[in-house]
């Protein structure tokens, strides 16, 4: 098999991983920031507000890469995912918005307005991305060009949504923990209680997709059968999810922002496990499974591509760590 595109394989997954891991504290912080009284809700923008346009660098990071790197792959996803990545793009620009407007105007009917736009920026693209992931994982309709073959409606079902709602409560369980890292007294108790209804939610939804997944989609399951040792993967996860409600319940914030955090990770590793080699895999009889050989660039160009990212990563990484050292401590209501 091919090592260059094995190896970006992994390492478009790790961007993708880091994006979701960073912006999803922003994102949810956002999704909460709806259910906090009007008065907390500038220290929970205040939260984000030095993070967020850094921490979407990873996003578009990995989205690159995916397009320079697996160009069928890229133009079959967004070939069905069109509409919907559009709706990304406008959440996250209503996100940024809002997180910059809001304090502009005095005014109630402003900043409602804004408070909303927030939240609704911060909802739309995790569930998305999670629809995204749960297609992916089922498998989707192509031509025999390579390209999406069914329908929007098509997109959505009771395994994608709730692949979705996956995602939005990972992203909220994440933001709940950063909240209760970032504030302290009234606000930092109820960022852990936040954390332990949404991580319970949360660790329902992993089961749930689960056991749909072994259902609807054998072929995910194909390289836990050949390297049983993999199955301790999806496992760890199960423990991990397991153990944040305990953790929101002692208010042990920092242990509890870890796991979620590795909660992260393991459902990033979980995925792509389950799916490698295939990018996108061919629901139907016509067309074929986009695969890492298949759907691959020249080995030049993914050479040259490893050689910039071996330059241009660290840069990306240094920065975000010397962000995180500027900005670190607790937030409150000056």
């Amino acid at each position: 098999m091919n090592v260059l595109a094995t190896t970006w394989f992994v390492l478009i997954g790790l961007m993708f991983t880091t994006y979701a891991i960073l912006d999803g504290f922003d994102l949810g912080v956002g999704i909460l920031s709806l259910f906090a009284p009007k008065h907390e809700r500038r220290i929970l923008r205040q939260a984000i507000a030095p993070f967020w346009d850094g921490n979407e660098v990873w996003l578009l990071a990995g989205g690159a890469s995916l397009f320079a790197a697996f160009p069928p792959a890229y133009a079959a996803v967004f070939s069905g995912f069109y509409l919907p990545v559009m709706g990304v793009v406008f959440a996250l620009i209503l996100r940024a918005v809002s997180l910059e407007f809001s304090e502009a105007v005095p005014g109630r009917v402003w900043r409602v307005f804004w408070d909303i736009g927030l939240f609704i920026g911060s909802i739309v693209p995790p569930l998305v991305f999670g629809v995204a992931v749960g297609n992916l994982l089922k498998g989707v309709p192509l031509n025999t060009s390579g390209f999406y073959a069914g329908t929007l409606a098509g997109l959505f079902s009771h395994y994608t949504v709730a692949a979705g709602l996956l995602a939005v409560m990972m992203f909220a369980t994440q933001g709940a923990l950063w909240l209760a890292l970032k504030t302290g007294g009234v606000l930092r108790r109820k960022a852990t209680g936040w954390a332990f209804y949404t991580s319970l939610v949360y660790l329902v939804l992993f089961i749930d997709l689960t056991v749909w997944s072994v259902l609807i989609s054998p072929h995910i399951s194909i390289n836990f059968r050949i390297h049983p040792y993999l199955f301790l993967v999806p496992l760890s996860g199960f423990a991990t999810l397991a153990a944040i409600p305990f953790l929101a319940v002692k208010r042990r914030a920092g242990v509890g922002f870890a796991a979620s955090t590795l909660s992260i990770v393991i459902m990033m590793a979980t995925f792509g496990i389950s799916v490698f080699p295939n990018l996108v895999f061919q629901l139907g009889h016509y067309g074929k499974s986009l695969k890492i050989t298949n759907a691959a660039s020249s080995e030049k160009t993914l050479f040259i591509m490893l050689v910039l990212a071996a330059i241009g990563l660290p840069l990306v990484l240094i920065s975000t760590v010397y962000l995180y050292r500027v900005f670190r401590g607790k937030v409150g209501k000056d």
